[in-house]
């Protein structure tokens, strides 16, 4: 890894945490400025978002840190160790990864991939360790894919999911949210075939979704 990146980065993260707060603070301050209904519709949502923004900055920060973590590596390698055929390191690359409030976060991770070309003559594709290990598919944080799988059962398509405002904000593409749905189905299914969920008598005949 590259420290002089990552000392940029958190440069930056600073920087936006500062312009945030004091965002935040200058709100605060003008409070002439709501002297109607339509006012204090434009600035709730104004108010609302920098906190999500700064929850963002925040989790990134707590992920990085996971991610670089010496116990964290081990577990990388040793996951490269057991996968499927022989993947190798191609160095770490930048992904932006979807949170539960809709903002996006960037994180540093380790691209691996297997060298060789398929017979078609492209590559093959690569998987992003780090992330399989915290859960983390479709590029979505298991908050957002969690709140995905829930407004899934509860509306009628894929379609009305994308106007729930985390989602829209998210510019999330119903191909991904069909995936995020199937996957989390998938996972209720294996726990109860497990044996080790009860659904209680009440919830016979009903349809469940587990996040």
């Amino acid at each position: 890894m590259n420290n002089e990146g990552a000392q940029a980065d958190c440069v930056e993260d600073s920087d936006e945490k500062q312009a945030i707060h004091a965002r935040l603070r200058a709100l605060e301050q003008a409070i002439e400025r709501v002297n109607s209904p339509e006012d204090l519709e434009a600035l709730e949502p104004e108010i609302h978002g920098c906190p999500d923004r700064l929850g963002a900055l925040s989790l990134q920060a707590h992920i990085q840190a996971l991610v670089d973590s010496p116990a964290q590596q081990a577990e990388e390698q040793q996951l490269m160790k057991s996968w499927p055929g022989r993947l190798r390191s191609e160095g770490y690359e930048c992904v932006w990864i979807r949170t539960l409030s809709g903002y996006w976060i960037q994180l540093r991770v380790r691209y691996y991939r297997r060298r060789c070309h398929r017979r078609n003559g492209k590559r093959h594709k690569g998987v992003y360790a780090a992330l399989v290990l915290l859960g983390i598919h479709e590029r979505c944080t298991l908050g957002f894919a969690a709140m995905v799988s829930g407004w899934s059962a509860l509306l009628n398509s894929f379609d009305e999911v994308r106007q729930v405002p985390a989602g829209a904000r998210s510019g999330v593409r119903g191909k991904v949210h069909r995936k995020l749905t199937y996957r989390y189905a998938e996972k209720a299914r294996a726990v109860q075939q497990a044996g080790s969920l009860w659904l209680g008598e009440g919830f016979k005949g009903r349809m469940r979704c587990i996040g």
